[in-house]
């Protein structure tokens, strides 16, 4: 990720505040935001009692805060459209890039300026 794709999506973020014993996520509920934690403690836990983990967990339970818990959050629409316009962008750097240092894409080039030429030429009655 580059510098700019960073900035955008910081330009985005959105400062959150929870207090301890709030439910940040509920079980079965879809999640709308991605949180990046700056301070606090957070729970999550099954339904029967049993604990889960952040990581490589294929099930979100529900999520409470232990302390007071200072975050930023990033909402996924917001998420949506950065991610849409750095796509955007990069495509076209990429393809710049392929088509500038490409030597079949110069050789093409060349060929279609030259078929241009004598078409101007032939129409003019240069030739």
């Amino acid at each position: 990720m580059d510098e700019r794709m960073l900035d955008a999506i910081c330009e985005r973020l959105k400062p959150a505040l929870c207090t301890q014993g709030t439910c940040l996520v509920r079980e079965g509920d879809p999640v709308n935001e991605m949180l990046f934690i700056i301070r606090g403690n957070l729970d999550s836990y099954t339904t029967n009692g049993g604990r889960t983990g952040f990581f490589n967990s294929c099930r979100i339970g529900p999520v409470k805060a232990v302390s007071e818990v200072e975050s930023f959050a990033l909402v996924a629409e917001d998420l949506k459209f950065v991610a849409a316009q750095f796509r955007r962008l990069h495509s076209k750097q990429l393809r710049h890039k392929f088509r500038f240092y490409s030597h079949q894409w110069r050789t093409w080039a060349a060929c279609f300026i030259q078929a241009a030429w004598r078409r101007h030429k032939k129409r003019k009655g240069i030739a």
